[in-house]
């Protein structure tokens, strides 16, 4: 395991005193901002530039971006942290062409929000923050067929920091997340696009924001990871699983390594991967698969690099795809990367994808 040290560790709210960036408006696309270190420790880290290698990188260097794999193969980003500041800008890969492309922005720039894709491949972007401090409660959902974005009705409760996935009966789950007095929560809420109504579903046994939620084959939802409180963050490997048939939780196999603003996907196999994060001593390369069948974490070979607030995917040929974040450490502030890494399961290895 090979963990970055973190040089200091700050709320949302001081995120700046730490880490020397200027916060500025959150109302501005792409502004100012605040500070790229969301709970996370210091943000006084650099970036070297990734070697060139077969695939494009995004055209914005983003962190605590959202992501999302389409039916027909594209990866599309969402929001994020720029160099520029707060983004609500979107941004879709064609693997066909190996090129990036500019879409069509959100209404709200936002960081730390949940990313879902229901089974038509419309993408929910959901709460988040744009100021570092205040979650929001808004969620807009952007159409592919229509290239088009609606605003869809508020969470019932404003948080960021929070995962999000479909279950099988087609309804938006929306869980835990940081809320507005700062406490994590074990928050429910699910949204039917049937009805265009939030009910409360069961709450999570443990409290916890900046975690991973995805949906394994049998339609169970996995709630991995995440932190506590503030003011000093504790990684937390805890997993839970809820399922919505019943409408219950259980307790899932704990994480090899504790770790919140990670990423997280199910990949071709079935298996889950979590990749990443930051974790007892700082940021994190490592990586572990869950077999859900067997309820066994395996360890998978690292990232070439340690990164957090990434996003991970799916990628059409079956690798695992590890989409921007920052990486460190260093005595300056991270860039966002740009970049993507790539984990072929079936040959166990690594590449660094740049334009």
């Amino acid at each position: 395991m090979k963990s970055l040290q973190i040089l200091c560790s700050v709320s949302l709210a001081s995120a700046v005193a730490c880490s020397g960036v200027v916060q500025g408006s959150a109302a501005s696309t792409d502004g100012d901002a605040p500070s790229p270190t969301l709970d996370g420790g210091d943000a006084s880290r650099a970036v070297d530039a990734a070697p060139p290698a077969e695939l494009g990188s995004m055209t914005l260097g983003r962190s605590l971006l959202g992501a999302s794999a389409a039916p027909d193969g594209r990866i599309r980003v969402f929001n994020g942290l720029t160099m520029a500041g707060v983004s609500s800008s979107m941004e879709a890969y064609d693997p066909s062409t190996n090129v990036w492309s500019r879409g069509v922005s959100a209404s709200a720039p936002r960081y730390g929000h949940a990313t879902a894709t229901d089974a038509s491949g419309n993408v929910y972007v959901i709460g988040g923050t744009a100021d570092g401090k205040t979650p929001v409660a808004s969620v807009e959902m952007y159409s592919p067929s229509t290239d088009s974005w609606t605003v869809i009705a508020d969470l019932p409760t404003a948080r960021l920091g929070l995962g999000a996935a479909f279950g099988p009966d087609k309804l938006l789950y929306t869980i835990g997340g940081r809320v507005l007095d700062g406490v994590p929560s074990a928050i429910v809420e699910v949204y039917s696009p049937e009805t265009k109504t939030w009910a409360k579903a069961a709450s999570m046994p443990t409290s916890r924001f900046s975690l991973s939620i995805v949906k394994v084959i049998d339609g169970r939802l996995y709630a991995i990871g995440g932190r506590d409180a503030e003011p000093v963050p504790t990684p937390m490997s805890v997993v839970e699983v809820f399922d919505t048939s019943k409408g219950t939780w259980t307790v899932g196999p704990s994480l090899k390594f504790a770790r919140y603003w990670f990423g997280a996907t199910v990949g071709a196999d079935a298996r889950i991967y979590a990749s990443g994060g930051i974790g007892e001593g700082g940021f994190m390369d490592d990586v572990e698969s869950l077999d859900p069948t067997s309820g066994t974490w395996s360890a998978v070979p690292s990232m070439p690099e340690a990164r957090a607030w990434i996003a991970s995917v799916l990628g059409p040929d079956g690798r695992i795809l590890v989409l921007g974040g920052a990486k460190g450490p260093s005595s300056t502030t991270p860039p966002p990367l740009p970049t993507m890494l790539a984990f072929d399961p079936k040959t166990s290895e690594w590449s660094t994808m740049t334009r």
